[in-house]
């Protein structure tokens, strides 16, 4: 699927962000961090995308996770997700 760096962490190192899935039906955005080894599920909130409920997991448990992120990584996260859920479909 698509993939993002963003380079705005706070100690200036990337985080590349992976789409792993879009359910249209249930209105979540699924983004993985491989190298947090944590993916965050996304759905429509107030007037932006939010963590759903579930929202955070780990990929792997046998190895070491990150499930919370900074800010800056978090809101690149929601933003992507926010322009996933309102993107016009166009049906053929």
């Amino acid at each position: 699927m698509a993939e993002k760096v963003v380079t705005r962490r706070s100690n200036g190192e990337k985080v590349r962000l992976e789409l792993l899935a879009v359910n249209r039906q249930l209105s979540r955005v699924t983004i993985s961090i491989p190298d947090y080894n944590s993916v965050f599920t996304f759905q429509p909130g107030p007037g932006f995308a939010v963590l759903a409920e579930d929202g955070r997991m780990v990929i792997d448990p046998a190895e070491k996770a990150t499930d919370h992120v900074s800010g800056t990584v978090y809101r690149e996260m929601a933003k992507w997700a926010w322009a996933i859920l309102t993107a016009k479909r166009e049906v053929a």
